[in-house]
């Protein structure tokens, strides 16, 4: 969500929604990270690098 605002134009309304719910999303994931099961300290661990060094996020 955080790659498709970031490449939206700056005055889309559309940004803030995508943002806010990237932001709710990563809260709720990265609690899971560190969790002792296998799906949340393997799998979701691997997402949370790509999110935590903003791979796909455009550059501006």
């Amino acid at each position: 969500m955080r790659g498709i605002a970031s490449a939206l134009p700056e005055d889309d309304a559309r940004r803030k929604i995508l943002f806010d719910s990237a932001a709710a999303h990563t809260e709720a994931g990265l609690k899971h990270v560190s969790s002792g099961h296998y799906g949340g300290e393997h799998w979701l661990a691997s997402f949370a690098v790509y999110l935590l060094t903003d791979v796909g996020v455009a550059a501006r």
